[in-house]
């Protein structure tokens, strides 16, 4: 939208967006500057470099809520390897590494 701080991301449009901007029935989600940072990274680095950055759990959980919205309404579908992935998740069977 041209805002120096957008503070959400208009999922429909692909785009970081402020508040003040009006887009009757847009799906917008609130997103922190930290994980609006990581998405312009990814989006304009060096494919090396795609996973150089930190962000604190939230906002991870946020760029990852976001990122899945998105490409959820921009292909209109569902994936099974995602949902099996989430219900290992939630039911604390995370998969890592045995410890040696």
């Amino acid at each position: 939208c041209g805002s120096e701080a957008p503070d959400r991301f208009d999922v429909a449009g692909g785009m970081a967006v402020c508040a003040k901007c009006s887009a009757p029935g847009s799906l917008r989600l609130p997103i922190s500057q930290a994980s609006l940072a990581a998405m312009q990274h990814i989006t304009t680095c060096d494919s090396k470099r795609v996973f150089s950055f930190e962000l604190t759990q939230q906002a991870l959980k946020e760029l990852s809520d976001v990122s899945e919205t998105y490409f959820l309404t921009q292909l209109e579908r569902g994936f099974y390897t995602l949902d099996f992935y989430k219900s290992l998740r939630l039911t604390g069977k995370d998969l890592q590494p045995a410890a040696q």
